[in-house]
């Protein structure tokens, strides 16, 4: 599992895409969970919408070999999403097994109380102390 930390139409149109071409391409990549590290309601419908197995579109548009492109992609790698404060449960017992993968495009505050770090070493610490990989 890919814990993919923000919800941003960036890591949607370069990670996300780029893992969904590659399972579409048979490679075993596996799925994202997309976590949302702030309370923001409308980042918070977006996140509802990741999890709809019909996926998300993405628009390719530029140049492949010199001519010009513009189509719709239909991303199919994320398999979820959470928030970071709401579902912190979760979001630990996704870190602590079966996460294999950490994709972060935050921009945060720091270590204060309930930042991307605080959350993302609490996850790693719990991960440590159930014997996850790494421990050692």
């Amino acid at each position: 599992m890919i814990v993919q930390f923000g919800t941003s139409r960036f890591l949607q149109a370069h990670v996300d895409l780029f893992a969904s071409e590659a399972r579409d391409a048979g490679q075993p990549v596996p799925g994202i969970t997309i976590v949302q590290t702030t309370d923001d309601p409308v980042r918070a419908r977006r996140l509802a919408a990741f999890a709809d197995p019909a996926g998300f579109p993405v628009i390719v548009r530029g140049l492949e070999d010199g001519v010009a492109v513009e189509r719709e992609v239909r991303v199919r790698s994320v398999t979820g999403g959470l928030q970071a404060h709401a579902d912190a449960d979760a979001l630990r017992a996704l870190l602590i097994r079966p996460a294999t993968h950490i994709v972060s495009n935050t921009g945060d505050i720091g270590f204060q109380g309930g930042s991307f770090v605080t959350i993302l070493l609490t996850g790693l610490y719990a991960r440590w102390q159930a014997g996850g990989a790494g421990r050692g």
